[in-house]
């Protein structure tokens, strides 16, 4: 059986308890039986609130979010509804760890298969077509809206953020994601 130490027991005995240094005035009101470090932590604690997005922004995004799904889906499946299924959010957005200042939406977009099909046949550079009429199905809906294709994906720059579609493919039996 293990034995159970409590943090700041153990910070304490590894660190010391803190002590003002001369000169840091602003750190002589400080507790010293608490650990150096609880400030530290209090302090990151508050960066990293900040550092988050409000729920007022994320129920904003996921607006916006809705509304790509719903723009794209008329066009690539007119008889599914937007529920989530057709447009798959990626990245720090699904590991939880978008940062609110740098942080951009990165989405899946699921395409029918005779999609695929349809472009396979095509020559030149197949990829940037592919990405150009997504680009144009999106302005129909958003014509004051930046959008662009950047490499593999179509970035939407709404003013308060920027949504990042990749296109992928489901196999013949809509089983699979293929991106190409």
């Amino acid at each position: 059986m293990g034995i159970i130490v409590s943090k700041t027991s153990a910070l304490a005995s590894l660190y010391g308890t803190p002590q003002p240094a001369s000169g840091l005035s602003f750190l002589s009101g400080l507790s010293p039986s608490l650990p150096g470090w609880y400030y530290v932590d209090e302090r990151f604690n508050r960066m990293f609130k900040n550092m988050q997005y409000t729920p007022l922004q994320i129920q904003n995004y996921r607006i916006h979010l809705s509304e790509l799904e719903k723009c794209l889906n008329a066009k690539y499946w007119p008889s599914k509804t937007s529920d989530g299924i057709t447009l798959i959010v990626i990245g720090s957005w699904l590991k939880n760890t978008p940062v609110r200042t740098c942080s951009d939406i990165d989405v899946i977009f699921l395409l029918p298969y005779s999609v695929r099909e349809r472009y396979a046949l095509r020559t030149g550079n197949v990829q940037s077509a592919l990405l150009q009429e997504i680009k144009q199905t999106l302005f129909t809906s958003y014509p004051t809206t930046d959008i662009k294709g950047d490499g593999p994906t179509v970035v939407v720059d709404f003013s308060t953020i920027k949504v990042e579609i990749a296109p992928a493919f489901l196999d013949e039996a809509g089983s699979r994601v293929i991106s190409d």
